[in-house]
C-alpha cells in the first residue's frame, strides 16, 4: 500500500503509518479463516485517527453521554466538545453514510479517556427476519479472545497458582493426559520432527505459548503444519466434545515446528493449551472464571464464553454471520473491485465455542471491548479493577525474537526510541464470517481514544456468474477457496479516506 503527496506527510507524522497496522492486523486478524480483513480494519483505522485528532485540537474532550442509538449519527455534541471535535464528529458520520450507502454492514464505536464519544451500526444481524444490527448487538469475537486468557494467567500468577516463566510441563500431571486422550502418559515431551527419539525435551513456557514463540503448529490454520497435523473438520469445530482437553490431545503430541524461544508463528493451539491451563490452575470451569474475575468485576455484561453455544440456552441480540458473494477482482493488495453482487448467504454451522475455547470462543460487544482496553491500557493501566501495573506491563511487553509487534494478546506499537509504555496497541480477530477489530491510541498517560468496528459479513469474490453457478459449498466452510474463488478485503479507500479527513482537519 502506497500513498503520495500530503496524504503520505501526514501518514509519517503519525506514531505509526496505518499501513504497517494493516500488515500486522493481516497476519494476525483471523481464528481459522485466510480471508482478508474486510472493511471492519479500514473503519477501525478511520475511526482511531479522526479521534485522536479530535484529542490534538481540543481543550477539553468529554464525550456525550448521551446513548446512540442504532440508525442515527451522535446526538448534538456536548458543549465541552471543541469546534474541531463537532467537525471530526460530523466528518465521521458524513463517512458512515456514504458507506451504509454502500451496504457496508458493521457496529462501530469511538470511546475517549473510556466515556463512548461515536457510535454507529449498519446493516443486519440477521439476513433471514431483517433484523437491524443494533450498536449493542453482540458479535463473536475471535482472536480478541486471547487477551482474557493472557489477563486470567497473570492474575493466577498473581494469586500463586503459577509462574509463567516455568515449563508448562512442571504444572501436567497424568490425570492431564488422561483427560487429553493419552492415559498412560505422564509427562509432556515436546520435540523438533527432525528431532532423534532420544533426544531430550523441548521445554514450552506459558510465555512461549503467550507470545506464540512455542513452536506448537496450527493445525486450524493449517498454516505451518504437514497435512497429517492439520485437523479442521466440522466435526472437530461445530460441536464441543465437553472438555477442552479434547482439543488439546488433537495437538500436545505433534512435533513443534521450532525450538521453543527462537521463532514466531501464529497459532491458536497455544491459546487452547492456555485456556486449559487457566481451567487446571483455578479449579474453574473457563466460562466460570472469566465471569468472576474478569466480565462482573468490569460490568461487561454483555460479554461471555459459552462452550457450548447456545444450546443450553438461548443467547439474544447477537449477530448471524453471512457471506456475499460478487463478481469481480481481487489485486495484489487484497483490494476487491465488484463488478455485479450475486447474493448473500449463510456461513452455518458456525465454529462452536468450546471447540475454541480461549483462542476464539468469547462474545461481546463494541462498548464492552472498548471498556475492556480502557480498563487495561488508560493511563498505563493503573486504573485497572482486574489486574496490577506490572502484571499489565509483562502483558504489552515486547519478548518474542522474531515479531517485534505481537505481545501476549494483541499487538503493540512502540513510539521510536521508546519501550516504556506502547503509544497504541491493536487486534483483530474473525471466525468464519465475522471479523472484530480494536485499536487504541495512546496520546498521553491520561488521554487515550479506542476505535472498533465488528462486522458480520464477509467477502468472496468469483470470477463470472458462470464460475458461482458451479461452486458449491460441500466443505466446512474456511473461506479459502481455490480456482474461481477470491477473497478479497476493501480497506484501502476507507484508509484513505481517513488520512484525508486527519489531513483536512490538520490544515
Amino acid at each position: 500500500m502506497t500513498a503520495s503527496g500530503a496524504t503520505a506527510d501526514a501518514m509519517e507524522r503519525l506514531p505509526l503509518r496505518h499501513d504497517d497496522l494493516l500488515q500486522q492486523q493481516q497476519q494476525h486478524h483471523r481464528l481459522h479463516s485466510r480471508l482478508p480483513l474486510p472493511r471492519t480494519l479500514g473503519v477501525v483505522v478511520m475511526l482511531a485517527l479522526a479521534a485522536a485528532l479530535v484529542f490534538r485540537h481540543s481543550i477539553a474532550p468529554q464525550a456525550s453521554s448521551t446513548p446512540v442509538s442504532a440508525s442515527s449519527s451522535l446526538s448534538s455534541p456536548s458543549s465541552s466538545l471543541s469546534p474541531a471535535s463537532a467537525d471530526a464528529i460530523a466528518a465521521l458520520d458524513r463517512l458512515f453514510r456514504a458507506y451504509e450507502a454502500q451496504n457496508f454492514t458493521a457496529s462501530v464505536r469511538v470511546s475517549t479517556n473510556r466515556d463512548s464519544l461515536f457510535a454507529r451500526a449498519v446493516g443486519l444481524a440477521s439476513e433471514e427476519l431483517l433484523v437491524p444490527l443494533a450498536v449493542d448487538t453482540v458479535f463473536p469475537i475471535g482472536s480478541n479472545s486471547k487477551l482474557f486468557v493472557s489477563v486470567a494467567l497473570y492474575q493466577l500468577q498473581e494469586r500463586g497458582r503459577v509462574n509463567l516463566s516455568h515449563a508448562v510441563n512442571d504444572y501436567l500431571e497424568q490425570s492431564d493426559f488422561a483427560s487429553f486422550g493419552f492415559p498412560n502418559q505422564t509427562h509432556w515431551c515436546p520435540r523438533l520432527a527432525s528431532a532423534p527419539p532420544d533426544s531430550p525435551c523441548e521445554a514450552v513456557t506459558f510465555v512461549d505459548l503467550l507470545n506464540m514463540g512455542s513452536g506448537i503448529g496450527d493445525e486450524l490454520n493449517c498454516d505451518n503444519v504437514a497435512p497429517q497435523y492439520c485437523r479442521r473438520s466440522a466435526s472437530d469445530l461445530a460441536v464441543y466434545h465437553g472438555l477442552i482437553g479434547a482439543y488439546v490431545g488433537s495437538f500436545i503430541n505433534d512435533p513443534l515446528v521450532f525450538a521453543p524461544g527462537s521463532n514466531y508463528s501464529y497459532s491458536n493451539m497455544n491459546f487452547v493449551l492456555l485456556s486449559y491451563m487457566v481451567e487446571k490452575l483455578s479449579d474453574q470451569a473457563l466460562e466460570v472464571y472469566l465471569r468472576e474475575h474478569i466480565f462482573d468485576k468490569l460490568g461487561l455484561a454483555d460479554t461471555y464464553y459459552d462452550p457450548y453455544a447456545g444450546l443450553l440456552g438461548v443467547h439474544r441480540g447477537y449477530a448471524h454471520q453471512y457471506v456475499n458473494y460478487r463478481v469481480g477482482t481481487v489485486d495484489d493488495t487484497g483490494k476487491g473491485t465488484s463488478t455485479e453482487f450475486l447474493a448473500t448467504g449463510t456461513c452455518s454451522p458456525y465454529m462452536n465455542s468450546g471447540a475454541i475455547s480461549g483462542a476464539g470462543g468469547l462474545h461481546s460487544t463494541t462498548a464492552d471491548m472498548n471498556k475492556w482496553y480502557s480498563d487495561l491500557f488508560h493511563d498505563s493501566g493503573r486504573g485497572s479493577k482486574v489486574l496490577s501495573v506490572d502484571s499489565i506491563r509483562a502483558i504489552v511487553r515486547r519478548r518474542n525474537v522474531v515479531s517485534r509487534t505481537y505481545a501476549q494478546g494483541v499487538a503493540v506499537f512502540f513510539a521510536e526510541g521508546s519501550e516504556d509504555w506502547p503509544s497504541q496497541l491493536a487486534y483483530c480477530g474473525g471466525t468464519k464470517c465475522a471479523f472484530t477489530c480494536m485499536r487504541m491510541h495512546i496520546l498521553a498517560p491520561e488521554m487515550s481514544v479506542v476505535a472498533s468496528a465488528f462486522t458480520n459479513h464477509a467477502d468472496l469474490y468469483f470470477a463470472s456468474r458462470a464460475d458461482f453457478a458451479a461452486w458449491r459449498p460441500t466443505e466446512f466452510m474456511f473461506m479459502e477457496h481455490d480456482g474461481p474463488v477470491g477473497e478479497a478485503v476493501p480497506v484501502n479507500g476507507l484508509v484513505r479516506e481517513a488520512v484525508e479527513v486527519v489531513v483536512k482537519l490538520e490544515t
